[in-house]
């Protein structure tokens, strides 16, 4: 799909370009005990954005992961 793009970089230079989006975790305490996590993928570079656009993906819109550590350390997903 790239190259109907007419993007003609290596697969390596395309997967160094995206190692570099990130997501951050986000810790919730509350006062019951539990802690919510949040892992949320990072505003996409205009370089990152421009390849999901070949893919037809929102880097804006990325999943985002929630779960939740109860207080016997079970992890459940919200």
């Amino acid at each position: 799909m790239l190259k109907l793009s007419d993007d003609h970089r290596s697969w390596r230079t395309i997967r160094r370009i995206l190692q570099t989006h990130t997501y951050t975790t986000i810790l919730l305490p509350t006062k019951n005990g539990k802690l919510y996590r949040i892992r949320k993928a990072g505003i996409p570079e205009a370089c990152q954005q421009a390849i999901y656009d070949v893919f037809g993906i929102n880097g804006k819109d990325l999943p985002a992961k929630k779960t939740v550590v109860l207080r016997d350390s079970k992890l459940a997903t919200l």
